[in-house]
């Protein structure tokens, strides 16, 4: 039982802490880098599960040590090293680049940078000494039961949300390969006159933006482009050009201003 109650608290702590990264990632980060609230979450939902992570390595990992400058530089390289494996393994899975710190000084590979580095010591040394001796306390008032339903009803939210993204994911991915297939199977005057074509070619309404090009009409959803604004430098290898070429980037910031002033 007690094994159980420990787990649960963990899910819940974990929980807390990947809300607590998707709200810094989509308040302080996105005010900073694109001047306006954007959910920069991969998830729907407002998540950022590798915070949630690297939170939780880090405590256990950095539990017994005491020293408070070891447990912030010791965090800050491990929560580094998680940030350049989740980079790495993410590339590889879905074969596109999400983040990239090039633009930021002393950074290794684009993928961490030394501004990431000291927010994350930080946040893991408030972790180790505060935030999750405060969570266990406060979950420890729970009622047992109480805490197992409240874990499990998150932990599926979380699993749906995941498979929804990953469906989306996979949809746009069908859609741009639709796009980038008529491309480059077309006459090699469409690809250079493609760029005049753009405005009569990218239409937006209430449900995303419509491509047409000639025979072919595909319907980008909102829930496939917000990808593009949860990661504004992400560089999907296979459509990188095609991205380009349609301006899905700059189509899709230019559709939610469009609906933040309505």
């Amino acid at each position: 039982k007690q094994m159980i109650i420990w787990s649960c608290t963990i899910v819940l702590s974990f929980f807390v802490y990947s809300f607590l990264g998707w709200l810094w990632e989509s308040t302080v980060c996105s005010l900073y880098n694109e001047k306006q609230l954007i959910n920069r979450g991969f998830l729907v939902g407002p998540l950022c599960p590798i915070y949630g992570a690297g939170a939780l390595c880090c405590y256990f990992a950095l539990y017994h040590v005491q020293n408070p400058a070891a447990v912030f530089v010791l965090s800050t390289l491990l929560c580094c090293a998680l940030e350049y494996l989740v980079s790495y393994m993410m590339e590889k899975m879905f074969h596109t680049r999400w983040w990239d710190y090039s633009d930021f000084p002393f950074h290794l590979n684009g993928r961490i940078c030394l501004y990431g580095a000291l927010a994350f010591g930080i946040g893991c040394f408030s972790v180790r000494f505060f935030v999750q001796p405060a969570l266990f306390h406060l979950f420890s008032y729970m009622e047992p039961r109480g805490l197992f339903v409240v874990s499990v009803v998150f932990f599926v939210l979380f699993i749906t949300d995941l498979l929804l993204t990953i469906a989306n994911w996979k949809q746009l991915n069908k859609h741009l390969a639709t796009i980038h297939a008529y491309l480059n199977g077309s006459a090699n005057q469409i690809m250079e006159n493609f760029s005049e074509k753009i405005p009569e070619s990218l239409i937006s309404d209430e449900n995303g933006i419509r491509v047409k090009i000639r025979r072919v009409s595909v319907l980008l959803q909102k829930r496939e482009l917000r990808f593009f604004g949860a990661f504004p430098k992400v560089k999907i290898y296979a459509y990188d050009k095609t991205i380009k070429k349609l301006q899905l980037k700059e189509r899709w910031s230019e559709f939610r201003e469009r609906k933040l002033k309505r």
